[in-house]
């Protein structure tokens, strides 16, 4: 430590040096993506059949517009106003096209040939031409129920985005200018906006947010705190030196990865201005005990509790590392940079402060020493009362746990009454069920894809599919036939459709409109798109519908083709399954690792070690139980719940077992945990405080998933603390109470 305290403008110079190295990534670190894509690895299966699919057909990322209007959108004034807000939106950097009446279809026979017909660029005002245009469009199927609703209130427009590199960094930008090109031709109150993008754009909103609101208000109110408790404004300097240093190189290193915030990771940089705290209040606590000017034996006998409450957290966090979703994997990178940071520049800032800090203890101090003290001393008296209570709680919650549910619904991250929302509803009551279901078939046995006998059966498909719950229509492939022949043939259609047929009819339909049967075929034919129309459900709804699904193409396809869910669908769905690995999975390293330094640290005293994970263990029981008994889902955010509990609730039992172990040989038993208390009570009770008080500021959030987040974490935090001064002393008392 002398080392160290000789050479501290060194280390600082180095810190701020390696701050301004990073600086030029931060601002990729601090640009906000909430794409769905970005939350899976690299190599994982359903990205790839994803990025396959956009190969074959660009991408699936769409924004759904519904113009409203009760007098009827088939007039000049509207459809003059679509085209021209249609042109904006094409100048969008981002958007491929605009699907619409402006580029819908309709279909006719002139002399043998057949003739794609579209929406004229010069419209007429003659009010017969619209009346004309109304009865064509309700008898070409390709339009109605696509671009335009039976009663003839509402227009649909397919924004499609394009395949850029960049896409999840500039959906914000896209919607936005979306909304503006709309907003500048019709009222706000008859214009809606849905789809993945717009949800995933006003996440993004949520999280900038909650961002700002939680880093600047939290850090506030962490200030307040600590000048109340210290009266002391070194202690505030020290403090925010700390955090400023610590998200500086944080999230200048994570920038530098080629990582952005999203909505798990947004909660890092406010969970390390907590956390990163907790070393400086006992930093301050070891140095206030000492009584003396000289910083050095008390940092010297602080050291190692902060470097295993470090590591030990850090383990909590690194578990992420090792679970299936990017999302989580770069939470939990963040914050493990930034708690080893937090220790190192904790340290080398304190050899700069301290001394400028009154080494004084408060009276506030020795009350809650004494406090402290009472409380352990009614736990060892009544400690076989108090296990037999805890055993009955841990058969309470372990029901409550039986009780948990994973589950992801994108639209229920949003609070009550949000425009993303509100949008929905009013998508829902203007038009109808409209959340794309991609679909791919895929002939057997070399069949083409536009046989006389897929078609059939596709038709068969699409009208029984229907009857699914959540699905309200279908549109695809066979629509390019089977809605168009019956107008040219009549009755008889079924008995023209012949392979020569088909073919030529493809060949006439890509000579005058490519795009036309590109959206739905690719190329080489071999396989055909269908899109069926849903409500945003939750991944477990969408998995039993995908079921019903599968089980009717089985039925209808037998073995001559495979129909397959494709595009965004499969990752929303699989994400269900990620969400409950990664709980396994992380909370099981992270018990592993937290053990394993427990025993490093007590040199394999394992009933001491023992005693302390078993403390912090029922912490991460409660909020467990408490979510299965009050119906909170198991999602991305809430996954990280077990995991992070343990990691940052063990810290306080950690400085007391190090301490307790130290004096093991020289103290009888009862005396080293009073005499314990003394030294590590009061640091423990103003971490905890902060922690609870800090996460419970999440309350506040915007984004629903981020605030069971705060409270779930608060919730443990306080569990923690009534499990330190209850159940540890009691437990201790029963395995090491002989030593008298």
């Amino acid at each position: 430590m002398r080392f160290f305290q000789r050479y501290r403008w060194l280390w600082l110079g180095l810190l701020i040096l390696s701050g301004s190295f990073f600086s030029p990534f931060l601002p990729h670190a601090l640009q906000i993506t909430n794409a769905i894509e970005s939350w899976f690895v690299e190599d994982d299966p359903l990205l790839r059949t994803y990025q396959d699919f956009q190969q074959s057909f660009g991408s699936d990322e769409v924004i759904t517009v519904i113009i409203y209007d009760t007098a009827g959108v088939i007039n000049q004034k509207m459809l003059l106003a679509m085209q021209e807000s249609i042109g904006e939106m094409r100048e969008i950097e981002g958007v491929e096209e605009v699907y619409s009446l402006t580029n819908a279809r309709t279909f006719k026979l002139s002399a043998g040939r057949y003739f794609i017909s579209a929406l004229p660029d010069s419209l007429p005002e003659a009010s017969q031409f619209y009346d004309s245009l109304a009865n064509i469009y309700q008898s070409a199927p390709l339009v109605t129920g696509n671009f335009i609703n039976k009663e003839g209130s509402s227009l649909r427009l397919i924004v499609q985005l394009g395949l850029l590199a960049d896409i999840q960094h500039r959906m914000d930008e896209i919607v936005d200018g979306v909304e503006k090109a709309l907003l500048a031709y019709f009222p706000e109150e008859n214009v809606s906006m849905g789809g993945s993008s717009v949800i995933y754009s006003g996440l993004n909103s949520l999280t900038q947010r909650d961002f700002a609101l939680f880093l600047g208000g939290g850090v506030g109110l962490i200030m307040l705190f600590l000048f109340v408790l210290y009266r002391d404004f070194y202690v505030i300097i020290y403090s925010l030196a700390t955090f400023f240093l610590v998200l500086w190189l944080a999230l200048g290193i994570y920038g530098a990865l080629g990582y952005s915030l999203n909505l798990v990771s947004s909660i890092a940089p406010v969970l390390l201005t907590i956390v990163s705290l907790l070393d400086i209040i006992h930093i301050l606590n070891h140095y206030k005990a000492q009584g003396q000017q000289d910083i050095v034996p008390a940092l010297r006998r602080v050291w190692w509790p902060c470097l295993f409450t470090t590591l030990t957290t850090v383990a909590g966090f690194a578990s992420f590392l090792f679970t299936p979703l990017s999302i989580l994997q770069q939470f939990g990178l963040l914050v493990g940079i930034g708690l080893s940071l937090a220790l190192v520049v904790s340290f080398v800032l304190a050899f700069l402060f301290l001394p400028l800090i009154s080494s004084e203890k408060s009276s506030l101090g020795i009350r809650v020493e004494s406090q402290l003290l009472r409380l352990f001393r009614f736990s060892v008296e009544k400690k076989y009362a108090i296990l037999g209570f805890y055993l009955m709680v841990v058969i309470g919650l372990g029901y409550g746990i039986s009780k948990i549910e994973a589950n992801t619904y994108t639209l229920g991250y949003f609070p009550t009454g949000h425009p993303v929302v509100e949008d929905h509803q009013d998508i829902l009551q203007r038009w109808g069920q409209y959340f794309p279901i991609d679909l791919m078939l895929y002939p057997k046995d070399s069949m083409m894809i536009n046989s006389p006998k897929l078609l059939i059966k596709t038709a068969e498909f699409a009208q029984r599919v229907t009857d699914i719950k959540g699905i309200e229509s279908v549109a695809g492939f066979h629509e390019l036939y089977l809605s168009t022949l019956p107008i040219i043939y009549g009755p008889m259609w079924r008995n023209r459709l012949k392979p020569q047929l088909i073919d030529r009819y493809t060949a006439q339909a890509l000579e005058q409109d490519s795009s036309l049967v590109r959206r739905w075929l690719p190329p080489d034919e071999k396989k055909g798109r269908l899109i069926l129309s849903g409500d945003v459900v939750s991944t477990n709804e969408l998995n039993v519908m995908l079921s019903q699904i599968h089980a009717l193409s089985q039925e209808v396809y037998g073995s001559t083709a495979d129909l397959r869910p494709t595009g965004y669908i499969p990752l929303y769905a699989g994400i269900v399954g990620y969400v409950v690995t990664s709980q396994q999975r992380s909370l099981a390293i992270a018990s592993g690792l937290v053990f394993v330094f427990l025993l490093l640290m007590l040199r394999g005293k394992v009933l001491l070690g023992l005693a302390a994970f078993l403390t912090n263990l029922l912490p991460v029981l409660l909020i467990l139980g408490v979510m299965g008994l009050a119906g909170i889902s198991l999602d991305i955010a809430t996954s990280l719940i077990a995991a992070v509990v343990l990691g940052i609730t063990i810290d306080d039992t950690i400085h007391f077992v190090y301490h307790y172990y130290l004096d093991r040989e020289r103290l009888p038993h009862r005396k080293n945990m009073e005499m314990t208390i003394r030294q590590v009570g009061k640091a423990i009770l103003v971490t905890s405080l902060l922690l609870a008080g800090g996460f419970g500021l999440m309350v506040f959030a915007s984004a629903v998933p981020v605030r069971y987040f705060g409270i779930l974490i608060a919730t443990a935090v306080s569990g923690a603390l009534l499990s330190f001064t209850t159940f540890l002393p009691a437990l201790m008392d029963i395995l090491f109470g002989s030593k008298r």
